[in-house]
Formats: C-alpha cells, structure tokens, sequence
C-alpha cells in the first residue's frame, strides 16, 4: 500500500488534494479523521527524540507515558467517540503493542515526575499524604525515612529502545498496520489528510514504508481575510496585521529550514483552481497515476466553486491598508500569476 498525506500552515487548502484523490478510483481517501498521533507534541517524533538522540531513564519513560496518554485520549471511550469510532479497539491495541515493540524490557519505578504530570492538586494531596505517611511511620519506627505518595507501587515504568534501526522498524510496522485498518477497500493507495507537519519532512518520512506528501500554500492576503471575516478563529493572528505578517513569515521560514526529499511536491492553492488541468496532470504523474484513473472529475473539487474564495480583498476594500501592508512585508508569498 502506497500512503499519500497532504498538510499545511493552517487555512492554506490542504483538503483541495484530499479532495481530488476521492476522485481517483484506485485511492481510498476519507478525511472524516486526521491522524494527529504521528506529528503532534508528544507523538512518533518527539518519542524518537527521547528515546534515541536524548535517552536517559526518565526522559525516555516519561515520553512513552507521554505517547500512550495522548493515544488513550485520541482513542476516546464509551461516551466520546474519536478513533475507536472507526477501529473498536484496534487502534490502541495495536499502540500498546508498538510499546512493547519499542522497549527494551519494562519495570516498576516512581518519578516526581510522574506525580507532577498528574496535576496540581495530584501533587498537593500526595505530598500531604506523603508527610502523614512519615509523621505515623516515625512514631512506629524513628529511622523509617520512606518517602510515599498516592501513586501505586506497580506505576509502570519503560526502557525504552536507544537502537534506532528498532526504533525505526517497529514505528513502519506500527503505522502500516494503523493505515492498512484505514484502508477499508485494500485500495492501491490511501489518502489521509495531516498525516505530518509542512517541516522536517526527512525525519517524517522515516516512519512510513512508502509515503507521498503534498504541502500546500496559499495566498497570505486571503488566509488573513479569510481568518477576519469568515472563520473567525484562533490560529492565525489576525487581530493585527503586523502581527500576522510575524506569524506568516515565521511559520514560513519554518519550512524553508529544511531541504525537502523526493518524496514532496509543494503546492499552490491558487494552482489548483486557475491552472487546474496543468497543476492535477502535475500531481498524478508525481504519484504514477494514469489520468484514465481520475474517473469522478470536479466531484469532491470543483475550482469554479473554490475560486470564490480567492482574492478576497477585491470583496473588502474596508481593508485595503492592510492588505497593502501584507502586499508589501509578504510580497514574496503572494500569489501573482492572475
């Protein structure tokens, strides 16, 4: 099976690639989910990072409990459904195995640590209980220097692997067996979205047997009005423009840090809509896809329907200041072929 994934800088159209592989008869794309577990905080990288280019005993099971509480929390449970809703429970089923498969051996051992990560009022009721614990114990035994708290005495403790060819082998088997449940039809490929971040894509791909990454961009003008005056969200810092032009050119320069392997075609939204034809031939034959294959055209993506929601500042002249601010700090980015 042969993974495409498709990522971002947030707003840039990324579902414009998962959109046009639903359309291909040989791919199985669904993008009701994101695999979030492989390139968050706390996912396969910064687990890679503890356990081989930073081992040290606590480091190394601390990320693992890491790893393992972000699974349990993706995985959701009775009443909230998140990955379990798709794979009962495969998935975390299949993380603990990859555990195993990535550690040495495993022990009992208590770190503060462990007792820090459980919360603030964790840490206050077992240091209390901890000092009960002695003031009684000391009555009973003047030399008892125990120090106790409410974690219990089997709290897991991992050695986890510092081999990165294990380290390596055992991430492919896990994430193959993770896509291969995803690919419900055992199409010839699989196309989910955010599988990896837009950067450092060398090391992500390390942890697929075969993967093809689309990072796409967009025009730093509409992502601004589109974030102002349609989304309303968040992320992107539009409250104010210069402070966007920060965040823009920052998560840019992110990307620009690192020089792409073979595996990458980086791609313009813009493209996919005013030069849809040149820009869709380019992409299959990046993936050595027959266009007879593409059997449901403009099903999932339509450009004349996308192409509403590009050169929005010809829709809002209110903001015309700011746009020229965009125009001249980002002039780069913008997109200037029509």
């Amino acid at each position: 099976m042969k993974v495409i994934t498709t990522t971002g800088f947030y707003g840039t159209g990324s579902s414009a690639i998962t959109d046009l592989f639903k359309e291909i008869d040989i791919v199985y794309a669904n993008d009701d989910y994101e695999f979030r577990i492989f390139c968050d905080p706390d996912g396969l990288s910064d687990l890679e990072y503890n356990l081989i280019q930073n081992p040290n005993r606590h480091n190394t099971s601390n990320s693992i409990k890491r790893f393992l509480k972000q699974a349990e929390f993706l995985n959701g449970n009775k009443i909230v459904k998140r990955y379990n809703k798709y794979f009962g429970d495969s998935f975390i089923k299949e993380t603990y195995k990859y555990i195993d498969n990535i550690c040495d051996f495993k022990y009992h051992g208590i770190w503060y640590f462990d007792i820090y990560e459980r919360g603030h009022l964790f840490w206050f009721f077992s240091r209390i209980y901890s000092k009960i614990n002695m003031i009684i114990m000391k009555f009973v035994d003047k030399n008892y220097e125990r120090q106790k708290s409410l974690l219990p005495d089997d709290e897991p403790a991992y050695a986890g692997t510092f081999s990165e060819d294990k380290f390596l082998a055992a991430t492919k088997n896990y994430t193959s067996a993770l896509l291969w449940m995803f690919n419900k039809n055992e199409s010839e490929y699989a196309m989910l979205d955010q599988l990896v971040p837009p950067t450092n894509l060398k090391r992500y791909s390390r942890y697929f047997e075969d993967i093809k990454i689309f990072v796409v961009d967009r025009d730093p003008r509409d992502i601004y009005l589109l974030e102002k005056e349609y989304w309303h969200g968040k992320t992107a810092p539009v409250y104010d423009v210069e402070v966007f032009v920060k965040w823009y050119r920052w998560t840019r320069k992110q990307y620009e840090l690192f020089e792409n392997p073979d595996n990458v075609m980086k791609i313009q939204f813009e493209d996919m809509i005013y030069f849809y034809d040149k820009t869709v031939n380019s992409i299959l034959n990046f993936m050595n896809i027959s266009p007879s294959h593409h059997i449901h055209k403009m099903k999932y993506f339509n450009p004349s329907i996308s192409i509403k929601n590009t050169k929005l500042w010809e829709k809002h002249p209110e903001y015309k200041n700011d746009i020229d601010y965009i125009e001249k700090e980002l002039s780069q980015y913008c997109y200037t072929k029509v």
